[in-house]
């Protein structure tokens, strides 16, 4: 016998299936945005004033993850690369191996 929070759940799955994501890959990625802002901000002030550094963040902030908050390939690419770039420019300036 199906009542509707049965249907509504074997909905949500069939769902969750086709568009190949759900709740555990879109926490990974809001989990990957959230250490990615203070990371672009960083390397904006290596070229930048901070006042100047922060409105570059705020500016990535608003064209990145709010435009399109599904899990995308791109995403993982775009805050992978970018934490690749901050380790590049931390070894620069410290000539350190580790953080």
């Amino acid at each position: 016998m199906n009542t509707p929070h049965t249907i509504q759940a074997q909905s949500d799955h069939k769902l969750t299936t086709k568009r190949g994501y759900g709740a555990r890959q879109m926490n990974a990625v809001f989990c990957l945005f959230v250490a990615w802002v203070p990371v672009v901000f960083y390397l904006a002030s290596s070229f930048a004033s901070p006042i100047t550094a922060g409105a570059a963040t705020l500016l990535a902030v608003a064209w990145s993850l709010p435009n399109y908050p599904t899990p995308m390939p791109s995403w993982y690419n775009l805050f992978l690369a970018t934490f690749g770039a901050a380790a590049i420019f931390r070894y620069l300036e410290t000539g350190r191996k580790r953080w």
